[in-house]
């Protein structure tokens, strides 16, 4: 399963905030009970496939900076890619907990823990990504029906300006 947009900025989110947010002192028993959030929402699942940079993706970013990079260069940067990732789960997951212990009680957690185990909370974890691709689509359709009008209304706002070329 694909995670949907909201763990994808969830996640990127934590991986910046994680150095500090991981330092939270959490009841060992809310930690279990929100781990068991994560793992039954699907939150956990969604990073476990993998970090949201890949080795590809920054090879090519240095690349881009370093365009005449010899092979001892590229073994460099494959080495501290590879560090860089180090820990790199242990700590975006530390840093989820965090966020879920200051933004839900434990009794509030409790609850998510009966809904998810429930048939429509299973659903929901389910369908997620499906109903946030449907509403972005729904989003579009209607920003495309809209355009031409507002893009008529800013032609006509503009040429009164006399600074767009005649074609407008």
């Amino acid at each position: 399963m694909r995670p949907s947009a909201f763990t994808a900025f969830l996640l990127a989110f934590c991986v910046v905030a994680a150095p500090v947010m991981a330092e939270t002192k959490i009841e060992p028993e809310k930690r279990v009970l929100i781990a068991k959030v994560l793992e039954l929402s699907g939150t956990k699942s969604a990073f476990v496939g993998g970090p949201p940079l890949k080795l590809s993706q920054f090879e090519n970013m240095i690349r881009r900076i370093y365009p005449d990079l010899p092979a001892e260069g590229l073994k460099i940067v494959h080495e501290e890619f590879q560090a860089m990732m180090n820990g790199y789960h242990e700590e975006v997951f530390a840093a989820i907990i965090s966020l879920y212990d200051r933004h839900y009680s434990k009794d509030e957690i409790l609850e998510l823990t009966a809904l998810l185990e429930t048939p429509p909370g299973k659903k929901m974890v389910k369908i997620q990504n499906l109903m946030v691709a449907e509403i972005r689509a729904l989003s579009r359709k209607s920003l495309m029906r809209r355009m031409p009008n507002y893009m008529q209304r800013i032609e006509e706002r503009i040429k009164v300006l006399r600074v767009c070329p005649e074609s407008l």
